[in-house]
């Protein structure tokens, strides 16, 4: 998904004429690349999240073993402790390694190893690694995510109270909905909020890619940026100066333009 979505707001970006609708061929196309052209990077780079995860699960299972026996020593729980902190740490260096290379597959076509080496030399030359080192666009949509969740819930406990009668249970004591359940209105909140935590947090994740994009599109090419939108693009270019005048780092890394590249 975070390749197909890379693949159209790259086009928007670069030519908003071809991305101005739901039914425009830029989702097609982008769809259709993912699942030809770039889908053994997507495949790679799922292979090394499958590959940290299974590890975690053996040091888990390893820790949870070592807490069944009455003969553990000292010096293996501190290795296994120092073991489950570079698992960690390789976790969530793939997890942001992940994220950026798939926005360069989608945009450029690009394999999965040299789109994780072009993104982060394009964010050093920019100056950008305190920018998505502090990105909060993450905690934003999470937090909205959440807030759908409990209107969902909400409207879980109403739609129970109204089916049953006046307590949300009919004659018979049982849910009017869920069946013979205790305390219905708090089951229909409850999967009404997993509801919709759950079909948010997809959403979320679209709009969380199309941030990611709009930034790498804005650092690789911000001329082309510029032509297609002009208002965006002075609006990102303001915010990005103040922020880095907050942070005291130098923006003279921004001045030049980078060769340009056309997303496939």
């Amino acid at each position: 998904m975070q390749v197909s979505v890379a693949g159209v707001m790259a086009t928007w970006c670069f030519d908003k004429s071809d991305a101005d609708n739901c039914c425009s061929p830029a989702i097609g196309g982008s769809l259709f690349r993912s699942l030809t052209y770039s889908f053994g990077s997507i495949c790679l780079g799922s292979l090394f999240e499958a590959i940290v995860a299974v590890l975690r699960y053996l040091i888990d299972s390893a820790r949870a073993q070592r807490e069944q026996d009455s003969d553990r020593g000292a010096c293996g729980t501190i290795l296994l402790c120092i073991v489950d902190c570079l698992a960690e740490l390789l976790e969530e260096l793939l997890k942001s390694f992940n994220r950026w290379a798939y926005v360069y597959v989608g945009l450029y076509g690009t394999s999965y190893i040299d789109s994780g080496k072009r993104v982060i030399e394009l964010f050093t030359s920019r100056g950008f690694t305190a920018i998505i080192t502090d990105n909060l666009v993450g905690y934003v949509l999470g937090f909205a995510s959440f807030a759908i969740g409990m209107v969902t819930a909400f409207a879980g406990w109403l739609i129970q109270h109204w089916a049953g009668s006046d307590d949300g249970s009919d004659e018979t004591g049982h849910s009017y909905i869920f069946g013979p359940l205790p305390v219905p209105g708090v089951w229909a909140s409850l999967i009404g909020f997993l509801v919709g935590l759950w079909v948010s947090s997809v959403m979320m994740n679209v709009l969380k890619g199309a941030v990611n994009t709009l930034i790498v599109c804005w650092a690789d090419s911000p001329a082309a940026m510029q032509a297609q939108h002009p208002k965006l693009t002075a609006e990102l270019s303001e915010t990005y100066q103040d922020v880095f005048d907050m942070l005291g780092v130098p923006t003279a890394a921004f001045g030049g333009p980078m060769s340009p590249a056309v997303p496939v």
